[in-house]
């Protein structure tokens, strides 16, 4: 006897069926088990698969017929061990696609999930609508088409970090039409200048107000809510009532919203300090690389073990490159009042293994990807950070190079190292 996740789907908002009918082209849902050996199944980055999945073009996702509503069936089988052990139910995570669209993640974890056994055959597409409340896995809030030319991020209900890759997307959607003419935020802050604290924030409203429904509409016409006479302004006055029902919706309505928009705001005007940053560790003409003095001829009584120098680009740049991921983790919980500089020393400055705890915990949520743009690894990176705080006045000898790469090439060469994976835990 075959066991079922019966999903029910729904619109954020009261729409009309037609409407609903659009939300659902092109649908793909995709059912994860956030199990205890994989707690982040279905989160970006993570490589763990569905345990099943459903179509609007494969017929496994119905409309009810002239309703805002629809039923996802998807068969089931336990992937592994589930508590509890009598009549065991999954975890589920819901991941939403649509063609030419970024992948939507449900914020929530369905605990314990129902799942459907028919008692006679299984349920024939026609017959999902039939199918009782009392057999529903998950009540499903269905996220609206979007136009790929409206942005969109989504900001995790626990607090984790916007996705790098989605906003910066959002960004780029933005840019692309305000300033417009081709620009994106790499190329604005490289040809132009760093976008400012406002700047980010003007994004950050648009991505917000970009997605969200229109006003919420008068109870009454507005000349007999505003108007006396009929409204007297008595408290016992409908059309009173009616003014202050809706000047409460209006209120609300604008709050949450620019609430959120302000909220987002930190975390836009981080990615952009980061592709900043990233930039001038490109343009970086000096670091200061420490090293031990010929560990195997260093005698023990040795009062000098350790070294250090400080690499000068000739005639240009030392050639490193630190990914924008990283910086945009160090610093997205960094209120908009401490400026790019700041935040590129406080990255630099700080210590190793708080960077290093900060990148791997960002790499387990899914907020980046290891390797990123570039072939950078977080304990790599966190090395290398530590290379570029070189004081100003220091007296520390300095050997111009061609390039870092080519010097680390140098020390390879000389001396082997087997290849291993990067730690979690860092030492200079």
């Amino acid at each position: 006897m075959a066991d079922f996740i019966v999903l029910r789907l729904t619109p954020a908002g009261p729409i009309d069926a037609a409407a609903f009918a659009n939300d659902l082209a092109g649908l793909t849902i995709n059912v994860y088990d956030a199990s205890f050996a994989n707690p982040k199944a279905g989160l970006p980055g993570d490589p763990t698969q569905p345990i099943g999945s459903a179509t609007f073009a494969g017929t496994t996702i119905v409309q009810h017929i002239n309703q805002a509503v629809a039923t996802a069936v998807i068969p089931y089988a336990p992937p592994g061990p589930e508590y509890p052990v009598v009549n065991p139910r999954a975890d589920l995570r819901i991941q939403f696609q649509r063609a030419g669209s970024p992948t939507i993640v449900d914020p929530d974890v369905y605990y314990n999930a129902p799942i459907y056994t028919p008692t006679g055959p299984d349920p024939a597409p026609d017959e999902y609508q039939n199918l009782a409340d009392e057999d529903v896995s998950v009540f499903v809030t269905l996220p609206a088409a979007l136009d790929p030319k409206i942005a969109g991020v989504d900001l995790p209900a626990d607090g984790t970090l916007p996705s790098y890759d989605s906003l910066l997307n959002a960004i780029n959607t933005v840019l692309e039409a305000d300033p417009g003419t081709g620009q994106n935020l790499a190329k604005l802050i490289e040809e132009v200048q760093p976008l400012t604290p406002d700047q980010c924030r003007n994004i950050a409203y648009e991505i917000v107000w970009g997605t969200q429904p229109g006003l919420p509409p008068p109870p009454a016409p507005l000349q007999k809510m505003y108007t006396d006479p009929p409204n007297d302004g008595a408290l016992s006055n409908e059309n009173e009532q009616n003014r202050g029902q809706f000047e409460g919706q209006l209120t609300g309505y604008y709050a949450t919203r620019n609430a959120k928009a302000e909220h987002l705001a930190k975390y836009v005007y981080a990615l952009a300090s980061a592709v900043w940053c990233e930039q001038q560790t490109q343009a970086a003409t000096r670091a200061l690389l420490g090293f031990p003095v010929n560990p195997s001829a260093t005698p023990t009584l040795a009062t000098v073990k350790d070294a250090e120098v400080i690499l000068t680009g000739v005639p240009g740049p030392l050639g490193i490159d630190i990914p924008a991921q990283y910086f945009y983790v160090l610093g997205a919980q960094l209120p908009l009042q401490v400026t790019l500089s700041q935040r590129f020393a406080m990255a630099c400055g700080a210590d190793q293994q708080q960077n290093l705890t900060q990148l791997t915990g960002a790499v387990d949520d899914g907020v980046i990807v290891v390797p990123p743009s570039a072939a950078v690894n977080p304990a790599q990176a966190v090395r290398l950070l530590t290379t570029l705080s070189v004081p100003a006045a220091s007296t520390t000898p300095e050997c111009p190079v061609t390039s870092a790469a080519a010097v680390w090439n140098d020390f390879m060469r000389r001396r082997p190292l087997r290849p291993r994976t990067w730690p979690s835990t860092c030492t200079r």
